[in-house]
């Protein structure tokens, strides 16, 4: 049993060792590694916030766009209602042939604008990542970093590599 346990621990030492000389030997040549909180900087800086003004319009467009069409449809469900009692079956079933043709075109484009309002939004938040890409390339650059990471990679680091609050002024 002792010397299973001492050719496990031989083992672990002998994988171990080989990653602490790199990060010794990172640490001598200057390897300089920084953070960015990607979605802080989506929230906090002036790009985050115009794509999310832009995003909240085009919804509201969608959503009163909406409700018009629909209450359109409803409003003729109810007159098709009324008239079933005074109109012949002839016209009862062509208005509701037609009434059923015009919910399968409502729903039809409101998934189209739903994968519309995706497809913007997605634009919108591209914008923000190039920008903010961008600023971190640049504040990389000058101040000398090897590598800058998004904090959602990163298991744990030191708060004195968060270059978030350097990137959201320049994320413009």
């Amino acid at each position: 049993m002792n010397r299973l346990i001492a050719v496990v621990l031989l083992g672990l030492s002998l994988m171990v060792s080989p990653l602490m000389v790199n990060v010794a030997i990172a640490s001598q040549v200057g390897v300089k590694i920084g953070v960015v909180d990607m979605e802080r900087v989506a929230s906090e800086s002036s790009a985050g916030h115009q794509a999310k003004q832009a995003i909240e319009h085009k919804t509201r467009q969608f959503q009163l766009d909406t409700e018009r069409k629909k209450a359109s449809l409803e409003k003729f469900k109810q007159e098709l209602d009324k008239e079933r009692v005074s109109q012949n079956k002839e016209e009862i079933e062509r208005k509701t042939h037609y009434l059923a043709e015009k919910m399968q075109v409502f729903q039809l484009q409101f998934q189209q604008d739903q994968q519309e309002l995706e497809k913007f939004r997605n634009q919108q938040l591209g914008v923000v990542r190039d920008k903010t890409l961008r600023a971190v390339n640049a504040i990389a650059k000058s101040e000398g970093f090897s590598h800058v990471f998004a904090t959602n990679a990163m298991l744990w680091s030191d708060s004195a590599h968060d270059l978030t609050d350097k990137v959201i002024p320049r994320a413009r």
